[in-house]
């Protein structure tokens, strides 16, 4: 598990070692029709801190499993609102998109 301090280069890394060690993919893609694809990142398991410490919501977060996030937001253009889905990989991963 990643702790803070770490910068973007050693975030990067650690995300392709847990790739590597739980044998699936850094990047996912998952086509929900003809017109809509889904880019996944893997977030890997870790800690770091929200905000600054001038902040009064300044707190550490800790992940304590690896998921996949998406990318980039889902909108209403993207023909995905209103729907919710579910997608279970091989691995036991699961995304849940909000409705």
């Amino acid at each position: 598990m990643t702790i803070v301090p770490f910068d973007h280069d050693q975030a990067r890394t650690y995300q392709h070692l847990t790739a590597e060690s739980l044998g699936i993919p850094v990047d996912e893609r998952i086509e929900l029709d003809s017109e809509v694809q889904l880019r996944m990142k893997l977030i890997p398991a870790g800690e770091f801190f929200k905000g600054t410490e001038a902040d009064e919501d300044f707190h550490r977060v800790r992940i304590t499993r690896p998921f996949y996030l998406g990318s980039y937001p889902v909108t209403q253009e993207s023909g995905t609102m209103g729907t919710h889905i579910t997608v279970r990989f091989d691995d036991g991963f699961r995304v849940a998109l909000a409705t």
